[in-house]
């Protein structure tokens, strides 16, 4: 007799669905290297990973129980994890992580590195944390103005950090850091930053832009909701923006970002 028919693969389920993450512990960032592996930190030293795009999370040991805020791969070795008291680094692919900067009672927000090594990471009272050998060792450097900083990208040979009083400061200058933006908005703050194209677009309570000569473009926005963060891949042809009361917004290259609602709870990273 003839073999039965096999069964079908079942439709992907469309639109965004729920996942079992295995934890009760708020989770503030996510990042995918490539394919279907992925990373999740936050609270209480929190480090999940997921090798099937997410269908099942597996808790990885964390040298720290504080809590996470960022993580980050620059290439399939090299990762950190940012938050409350420090740095820590993997450079085997995630499969052990040491912690290699303290910040004590200040918490680190978001990290970036350059083409040759250089990392900053930003956070509480603007401080700034470099580092010149991929994250190994690491220095302090401040901000005059003390406000938040919130994120952090390299753009145009610069740092970029943004933050709190819609703080914007580049690095390095001859002077250190240097504010194109020394605060002053009081009650608007940055909360994320994103390549697009030939500027860098600035998003919080209040949206706006850096062009390629790093100055700020004067017409201020205002999204629907304060922004929160923004998805950072550089080879993307859409970035994703998300904000409080379930905003999503869609961002193309050199075109405007369109917005929409999806839940009624704010949508972290």
């Amino acid at each position: 007799m003839p073999n039965p028919p096999q069964p079908q693969d079942p439709e992907p389920e469309k639109g965004w669905v729920t996942q079992n993450s295995g934890t009760t512990a708020d989770l503030y960032s996510v990042w995918f290297k490539q394919g279907s592996e992925g990373w999740a930190v936050g609270d209480s030293g929190t480090i999940l990973h997921t090798m099937d795009a997410g269908n099942v999370w597996t808790k990885v040991t964390s040298p720290v129980q504080s809590d996470f805020k960022e993580i980050k791969f620059f290439n399939d070795t090299l990762g950190f994890i940012v938050g409350a008291g420090g740095i820590v680094r993997t450079g085997n692919g995630g499969a052990t992580w040491t912690k290699v900067s303290e910040t004590g009672e200040q918490t680190l927000y978001a990290i970036a590195v350059n083409d040759t090594g250089m990392l900053a990471a930003v956070g509480t009272s603007g401080l700034i944390r470099i580092s010149t050998d991929w994250g190994i060792t690491w220095n302090t450097n401040n901000t005059d103005n003390g406000a938040t900083l919130r994120d952090v990208e390299f753009f145009n040979g610069y740092f970029v950090a943004v933050g709190d009083i819609a703080s914007v400061y580049i690095w390095p200058t001859i002077s250190g850091w240097w504010a194109i933006n020394n605060g002053g908005l009081f009650g608007q703050n940055f909360r994320a930053i994103q390549k697009n194209g030939r500027k860098l677009n600035l998003y919080g309570s209040i949206a706006g832009e850096l062009n390629e000569q790093l100055t700020l473009r004067s017409l201020i926005e205002f999204p629907p909701t304060p922004l929160l963060s923004v998805s950072d891949n550089p080879k993307a042809d859409l970035a994703v923006v998300t904000g409080e009361l379930g905003t999503i917004g869609f961002v193309e290259e050199e075109k405007s970002i369109r917005y929409k609602t999806i839940s009624p709870y704010d949508l972290n990273d």
